[in-house]
């Protein structure tokens, strides 16, 4: 969990020397102060949708296109609304690896060098960018009962300690509150009943993953079988989902 979980001796060391993440604390809750589904005080221009793309760009993606679809319409209904795409598959992004990890140990234990903290400037502003958002939209094709790798390395990236959750002495506690989260996914059998469901690592493991960080507005519109369902039917039912989700979110 991007090194969320460790010892007790070393989140507490961690907790005295890693000062210097601690300029994100103001903005915890921002996005969750700025913008609310339906209210009539807040400026258009203040809220902020932050869309996680792991469909690629292809428009054969049922998770893509849907999510297009649904941010075209929501962003009709909010036209001063700031729709910020991440596209996943971009080679640019950072890919969270073991020298990462390692760079963590050492800021952790109090010998740290300069490099190891340059080294995770990139996950601190993921995860800035993350709790500037006030809504997060994830459109997510199932890929071997699970998701896309590109996803799980974003996840990596800003799950973390004292960042987005906080380890208190009832457990640990999300920092990423007060935000809606729309997941857009599909898969090419129909993961809703047995035998199948208990085969779906991909929607729980999304709900706990974010849910562990604070989330708990959850939405969902769902693409499945589509193996074996044409591809019209599909869409058309996934638009009446649009229409149906998008009033609300």
């Amino acid at each position: 969990m991007a090194f969320g979980l460790c010892s007790k001796f070393q989140l507490s060391t961690y907790k005295r020397t890693i000062l210097s993440w601690f300029w994100l604390s103001g903005r915890r809750d921002k996005g969750a102060r700025l913008c609310r589904s339906h209210s009539s005080d807040v400026k258009d221009d203040l809220c902020k949708v932050l869309y996680l793309n792991s469909s690629g760009s292809d428009n054969r993606s049922f998770t893509g296109q849907i999510a297009n679809e649904f941010l075209a319409k929501y962003r009709a209904l909010h036209s001063g609304h700031v729709i910020e795409e991440i596209h996943l598959w971009d080679k640019k992004l950072l890919s969270f690896s073991l020298s990462h990890v390692e760079s963590k140990m050492r800021i952790a234990s109090g010998q740290d060098s300069p490099e190891d903290k340059l080294k995770l400037v990139a996950v601190k502003e993921m995860t800035s960018q993350l709790l500037a958002a006030n809504k997060v939209v994830i459109s997510c094709p199932m890929w071997n009962y699970s998701v896309p790798y590109v996803l799980k390395q974003y996840i990596d990236c800003v799950v973390q300690s004292d960042l987005t959750f906080s380890d208190t002495a009832n457990g640990p506690e999300g920092l990423v509150t007060g935000r809606p989260l729309l997941l857009v996914t599909s898969s090419s059998s129909d993961f809703t009943n047995e035998p199948m469901k208990s085969l779906d690592f991909q929607v729980p493991y999304l709900k706990a993953i974010f849910g562990f960080i604070g989330f708990r507005d959850f939405h969902h519109i769902y693409i499945g079988n589509t193996k074996h369902i044409k591809r019209e039917e599909l869409i058309t039912f996934a638009r009446q989902r649009i229409e149906e989700e998008v009033s609300r979110f």
